[in-house]
């Protein structure tokens, strides 16, 4: 049974410039300094601009999220990469207003725009509401999961501020939007 109720816990913009940008190398979203106890399970990632193969899209490796956290410093390398097949690695080309789901502990990348034109998405990335900023900025070493709610928070753990990380789903309620979804389009991973 995973989180009762969840919370926005960082959004930002990425953006690839036309005929630039930085390749962004194979990492997990986990990682010291995220700052708090629990570590976001989910990302939403809305493309602005139609991501392509040319443009950097964001590749993931199948399944790679099944094997937990692989590094805790956040990128992987090439070792790590080879324990997986190549055949596993999908290209996640996507139009603009599409919104790929990414597990936060899936391997993924994406590479340099060699296009014309700019690439840009928002990522959301989700948190369990009951989760707490940590002193120090580091994430303490654990990975707390449902089973763990129970337990004390770390020593030096605070509460969110409501305000600053808003409950975005309830499971006594409902979501505060709406998701619509293309079934001719989805990957599964």
């Amino acid at each position: 049974r995973g989180a009762e109720a969840v919370s926005v816990f960082r959004v930002f913009m990425m953006n690839k410039p036309r005929e630039q940008g930085t390749p962004l190398n194979w990492h997990q979203d986990v990682g010291r300094g995220w700052g708090i106890d629990t570590l976001p399970t989910m990302t939403t990632w809305l493309a602005l601009d139609p991501a392509t193969i040319a443009s950097g899209a964001m590749q993931l490796v199948r399944g790679s999220h099944r094997r937990g956290v692989l590094n805790a410093g956040h990128f992987v390398d090439e070792g790590t990469l080879s324990q997986f097949s190549p055949n596993a690695i999908v290209d996640l080309e996507c139009e603009a207003g599409e919104v790929i789901l990414l597990h936060n502990l899936t391997l993924h990348r994406s590479g340099v725009n060699t296009t014309t034109k700019p690439r840009r998405a928002i990522s959301v990335a989700y948190v369990d509401a009951r989760s707490r900023y940590l002193q120090g900025g580091s994430i303490g070493g654990e990975t707390r999961g449902a089973k763990d709610a129970a337990k004390p928070r770390p020593h030096g753990a605070s509460a969110m501020v409501a305000g600053q990380f808003p409950v975005v789903f309830h499971l006594s309620g409902s979501a505060t939007g709406s998701v619509s979804t293309n079934a001719q389009r989805q990957h599964k991973i």
